[in-house]
């Protein structure tokens, strides 16, 4: 900020590095979400509160899912299906930008990803054993929010 004074916008590799600038910014007297406006990526629980209350603009998260889809992919090669020849051997996840409006929209995000809610998710609907019909995977954060 004192080498570039007039920055109004921040980007960070993830949350923790954007609650930082907030941090830093704040000390050298900016504020945030008017002076300038920060994003992160990894959907942190402190991220989405400065997100909340203004402070951070976005938080782009999701990546968490690919532990699932990898399981459901795995479950499915040990069953038949590979997924080599529909999807090759690299994933690449959707994510999704939360602003405060899809945070309002979509609720305590923390509480949704409970074990206890995730437990309760049907995710055979992902697996081709279980749905030979599907031509293609649909297993991303969007799809994972819509069955919580």
């Amino acid at each position: 900020m004192k080498r570039y004074p007039q920055t109004s916008i921040m980007w960070a590799a993830n949350d923790n590095m954007a609650l930082g600038l907030i941090d830093g910014a704040k000390e050298e007297g900016m504020r945030p979400g008017k002076d300038f406006v920060v994003g992160g990526i990894d959907w942190l629980p402190e991220a989405l509160d400065a997100v909340k209350n203004g402070q951070m603009a976005v938080s782009i998260g999701g990546h968490f899912v690919e532990g699932m889809w990898a399981l459901i992919m795995m479950y499915d090669y040990l069953n038949g299906f590979d997924f080599k020849e529909d999807h090759g051997v690299s994933i690449q996840t959707r994510m999704l930008a939360l602003d405060k409006i899809a945070i309002d929209k979509l609720g305590n995000l923390t509480e949704k990803f409970s074990q206890s809610n995730l437990n309760r998710v049907d995710f055979s609907h992902f697996s081709k054993t279980h749905n030979p019909e599907l031509k293609s995977y649909t297993f991303d954060i969007a799809s994972l929010l819509s069955r919580l």
